[in-house]
């Protein structure tokens, strides 16, 4: 009973009244590729469905995720799913690509999942952007299923900003690039403003200080510049610009994001910059 009675308390503590997940954005950029029922909940980013097919949900990283011992965060996540999951019908939606995104190299389905609504009173709920919502997990912004990055990015910079569950955590804060050094080898999030942009080899660097050699930079290699250009985003009118760059920080000269995509880089408009504390 005292074991029950603690995991009602660890998941009421990651209450979101008013969800904005409880809201589904629109997810045509994706395909629907079946209905199923889910048979199991393996941890905060797995389910199996009744067919046997474990699915990954697309686009996320639990931090505290530890198959030996999972924290605070991962135990909650997981509750939570059990909770809301288990012998419930879900929508599974992926890439339409057939040929890149649809399977991780474990050769599960990576995808995005939609309960369904049982009754008048219960909506439809989509499962990866509550995940976020709610703080039990964090941004995956790789090259892979970019699709939903904007509403994604919406849901995580909203639970960022109320410091809802491992957003509590001083460790996951937004990142400056006067303090990106502090995360090398993981994922963060970085927000300043471009000092200067640069181009070697049809790659461009947008420098976030006076030295490249030690600053912040964000690099823009040539396939990603041109999918700017598509967009009808010319990097090199970023100067003087606040941008907030979600990714892996790594040693290039100084600390870097590589790119994956542009869906996860945000050009902010100044009243939307630094809008929590960076410490």
């Amino acid at each position: 009973m005292r074991r029950i009675l603690a995991l009602f308390l660890l998941l009421a503590s990651f209450f979101v009244p008013g969800s904005r997940a409880e809201t589904l954005p629109d997810f045509s950029s994706l395909r629907l590729i079946t209905t199923a029922q889910v048979s199991d909940v393996i941890d905060p980013l797995r389910v199996r469905l009744t067919d046997g097919t474990i699915v990954q949900l697309a686009g996320l990283d639990v931090p505290d995720l530890d198959p030996h011992e999972p924290g605070k965060n991962a135990q909650a996540a997981q509750l939570y799913l059990s909770d809301r999951l288990k012998n419930k019908q879900i929508r599974l939606y992926q890439t339409k690509d057939p040929e890149k995104g649809r399977t991780n190299r474990m050769g599960y389905a990576l995808g995005h999942l939609v309960l369904k609504g049982d009754g008048e009173d219960k909506d439809d709920l989509w499962i990866n952007g509550t995940l976020l919502e709610m703080g039990f997990a964090r941004l995956f912004p790789g090259p892979r299923n970019p699709e939903m990055a904007t509403a994604m990015i919406d849901r995580e910079n909203h639970a960022r900003l109320s410091k809802q569950g491992l957003w509590a955590d001083s460790a996951y804060r937004l990142l400056t690039p006067d303090t990106a050094a502090e995360r090398m080898d993981d994922w963060g999030i970085v927000e300043g403003t471009v000092f200067s942009i640069a181009t070697v080899k049809n790659t461009v660097y947008l420098n976030f200080g006076p030295d490249w050699r030690t600053d912040f930079t964000i690099v823009v290699e040539s396939a990603i510049r041109k999918a700017f250009g598509k967009q009808g985003i010319d990097l090199f009118t970023l100067q003087g610009k606040t941008l907030r760059v979600h990714g892996w920080l790594e040693r290039y000269n100084g600390p870097a994001i590589k790119l994956s995509d542009p869906a996860w880089l945000e050009i902010l408009e100044t009243n939307n910059a630094l809008s929590e504390p960076t410490e």
